[in-house]
């Protein structure tokens, strides 16, 4: 069973954790495929296991859990997506960790989630580039 912090994911639950955390791949192909209405649902499907788990994966420190870090980096690999639509599918996401890390106040868990803020505002910079072909 997933455990994060002391709190269990019951069985159901771990199953879909699992089961989602496996279509990384497909979302991999689905970008090389170039397969817009794939790679959106697949971001969906990342974004909204985020969410029900951002109160778990801020109780357990992502520098401690297997877990929180897949999901962390499910999700900046969405934002990494070249199409902004992509990206723009997790932001609720980040909305929400970032309101329970404020209702937190903790520095100490601040500084754990500082990797995964960098590389979200490096990939929203790239986003805001101008392309040079236009």
């Amino acid at each position: 069973m997933i455990m994060l912090e002391e709190v269990q994911i019951p069985p159901l639950s771990q199953m879909l954790f699992a089961s989602v955390l496996q279509l990384e791949e497909a979302f991999h192909v689905a970008v090389a495929l170039e397969d817009l209405a794939a790679v959106t649902n697949y971001a969906r499907m990342f974004a909204e296991l985020g969410e029900t788990l951002v109160p778990l994966i801020v109780a357990q420190q992502p520098a401690h859990s297997d877990a929180s870090k897949q999901a962390l980096n499910l999700l900046l690999m969405c934002v990494g997506h070249h199409e902004w639509e992509v990206a723009e599918i997790t932001f609720n996401f980040w909305y929400k960790l970032s309101e329970d890390l404020y209702g937190k106040n903790c520095d100490a868990v601040n500084s754990m989630f500082m990797p995964y803020i960098e590389r979200l505002f490096e990939a929203l910079y790239r986003h805001c580039q101008i392309d040079v072909d236009h």
